[in-house]
């Protein structure tokens, strides 16, 4: 996720940018943009706050670190982490400010998303409540209820697949309050110091390097590690192994005689010790970026989940989309048991149903196969196109225990289980058969003891 970086003099006037923060004001080069302020490129309020905090800053010499909403000159509104410091020269004077601002937009979408999600399942449950008390045990509130009670079974693992990534966030922006401080006192330096060729060369290479939080070592890198800090040591640099280490880690391609010849640079070590702190930026910043594309996948399946047609009439849909989203919400749990899941999926086409039906019937399914194989088991899940019948056959074969044929042939009766008591409802695999039937497919099952379950759902692409 790129970041924008800007740095002003006194008067608020910009000094010098990122390509990032050019391209954000519309700008395709520096002298365009070189001595004008926040009032030419966003909404009045917006550049009045502006104004306000970067004065605050260099009167009080604080960190400024705010959530805010920006508004451009045209209405358009995005979410930005902004973090802002004093910007002083090596004599400790104020020479202005500058500050580095996080795209964060999609994430604050995300949240909002998950909050409307928990809001609507809420809701949900309370109309649930209601109508158990008023109706009684009706056919339709029952295939409700049990919908319910099997969301509210992964809520808990639904929560930590969306707090490990939060997690990983907060972490991540406080590891980048650490480097804004490091970057306070290295960018003065590097402003009056550096030659034009040395700051070419350190963001080039931090351009370059990969971002991933990779902490292991290849056999190959090693190797490499091994000969450059040789070849370092042989031309007197020095400490050529830290040096050597910090450059394979960059994961960068350049040939080591490439890596002697910038190190030879008068300024090397400096420049080198600040390319690990804007690294460290950046790295950081990848982390939250893959946590982000994680808890909006949880989001995306939980709404996905909770979709249902107000209409009640059948519409087009993926399959593959509907198992692949009921494997994102039982993630936890078939993480918990180490369960190995095989998906087999092939070109199908769409099917006519309803979605919210369909996905309650692949998480009966699925949960009942975790939960009867416990620890280690294997789980293969296909998806078949049958042309010839017109319809899309789904497998969902464990290696449990499996069943005698006295349990096989009453899984489908309402109200029977195997587990025990205040675990099952015995409802699941009676409203599963019921979906199927409403949509004029079929489900079956075999199973032996010893040799696992197969359960097979066959749905017409037309119902």
């Amino acid at each position: 996720m790129p970041l924008s970086i800007y740095f002003k003099d006194k008067k608020s006037r910009f000094l010098l940018n990122s390509k990032e923060h050019l391209a954000l004001l519309g700008e395709s080069s520096m002298n365009a943009l070189r001595g004008k302020t926040d009032f030419d490129y966003f909404a009045p309020e917006h550049a009045q706050k502006a104004l306000n905090d970067e004065q605050h800053i260099m009167e009080t010499g604080h960190t400024i670190n705010v959530v805010e909403k920006i508004i451009d000159m045209n209405g358009k509104v995005r979410w930005g982490q902004t973090i802002k410091n004093v910007l002083k020269d090596q004599n400790g004077e104020v020479l202005g400010t500058f500050g580095i601002t996080r795209d964060i937009t999609e994430l604050k979408e995300a949240q909002d998303a998950l909050e409307a999600a928990n809001l609507d399942l809420h809701s949900k449950n309370k109309q649930l409540e209601v109508a158990i008390d008023e109706l009684g045990h009706t056919q339709n509130k029952l295939v409700f209820a049990e919908k319910m009670a099997a969301l509210g079974s992964l809520i808990g693992g639904i929560a930590h697949e969306i707090n490990t990534p939060l997690g990983a966030i907060k972490a991540s922006s406080g590891n980048i309050m650490e480097v804004v401080e490091k970057i306070n006192h290295d960018l003065p330096w590097l402003i009056e110091h550096a030659t034009p060729l040395e700051t070419h060369w350190l963001f080039k290479l931090l351009s370059e390097a990969d971002a991933r939080d990779i902490s292991v070592f290849s056999k190959e890198e090693r190797q490499q590690k091994r000969v450059l800090s040789e070849l370092l040591e042989t031309n007197g640099i020095e400490n050529a192994q830290v040096v050597a280490d910090t450059i394979v880690s960059l994961k960068l391609h350049y040939t080591n005689d490439t890596y002697l010849s910038l190190l030879k640079q008068p300024n090397a070590q400096r420049l080198l010790q600040i390319l690990k702190v804007l690294f460290s930026l950046k790295r950081n910043t990848n982390n939250i970026a893959v946590s982000v594309e994680k808890a909006s996948n949880v989001v995306k399946a939980l709404k996905s989940y909770i979709y249902k047609n107000a209409t009640g009439e059948f519409e087009t849909v993926d399959l593959t989309e509907t198992i692949n989203t009921v494997l994102v919400l039982t993630a936890n749990m078939i993480k918990h048991s180490k369960t190995e899941v095989i998906t087999k999926f092939s070109s199908i086409p769409p099917v006519k149903c309803q979605q919210d039906e369909i996905c309650q019937v692949w998480t009966n399914i699925i949960t009942n196969a975790v939960q009867a194989m416990g620890e280690g088991g294997k789980l293969e899940i296909a998806l078949t196109y049958q042309k010839e019948k017109g319809s899309v056959l789904a497998t969902f074969s464990d290696n449990g225990p499996g069943m005698p044929e006295t349990i096989r042939n009453r899984v489908f009766e309402p109200f029977f289980t195997t587990k025990p008591k205040g675990q099952g409802t015995g409802m699941g695999l009676d409203i599963s058969h019921q979906i199927i039937e409403r949509h004029n497919g079929r489900i079956d099952v075999t199973s032996s003891p010893g040799e696992g379950t197969t359960f097979f759902i066959e749905l017409p692409l037309i119902p």
